[in-house]
């Protein structure tokens, strides 16, 4: 065999193994997808580029997370855990426990379809966006479960929609 070819085929083994790798790392370990609405403003921007980690399972409040809601991925942060007692009061504050919660943002957050107060169960989250406006989470869909969690987001990448 020519010496030459021995590197060509050693080198699309070289390429066939980094590819391997990426794969696994970004289909087993992190996750990439970008964001198409403007539920997290103003942490994040509508296009921005998110990064998250799939294998930590401890989510904590506070915590931004990427949620698999029918076949669609979403990104909310989670206010209330397993346990907690979730209120909105008459000034339109999330109340977890009966104390404020802590990273209230810009927005007013207004009730929806949810009675309130709701007790989270275990393994569930109650999660909202923090552009509170728009009500496309706990307080239209009730919690979510831990199976639910795709991942923490760990970074994004703002890309002005391109």
């Amino acid at each position: 065999m020519n010496k030459n070819l021995k590197k060509f085929i050693f080198l699309l083994i070289k390429i066939v193994v980094i590819i391997f790798i990426i794969y696994i790392l970004f289909f087993f370990v992190f996750g990439i997808f970008r964001l198409k609405n403007n539920n997290m403003y103003p942490f994040i921007d509508e296009g921005s580029l998110v990064l998250f980690y799939r294998l930590d399972k401890n989510y904590n409040v506070g915590d931004v997370v990427v949620v698999n809601k029918n076949n669609k991925q979403e990104i909310y942060r989670i206010v209330a855990i397993g346990d907690d007692e979730v209120n909105i009061n008459d000034d339109f504050e999330v109340l977890v426990n009966s104390y404020p919660e802590a990273n209230e943002t810009l927005f007013k957050t207004e009730k929806d379809v949810v009675k309130f107060p709701l007790k989270v169960k275990s393994n569930n989250y109650f999660v909202l966006n923090d552009n509170r406006s728009n009500k496309t989470d706990s307080r239209k869909f009730n919690t979510i479960k831990d199976s639910d969690i795709e991942g923490k987001v760990i970074s994004f990448l703002k890309t002005r929609n391109i």
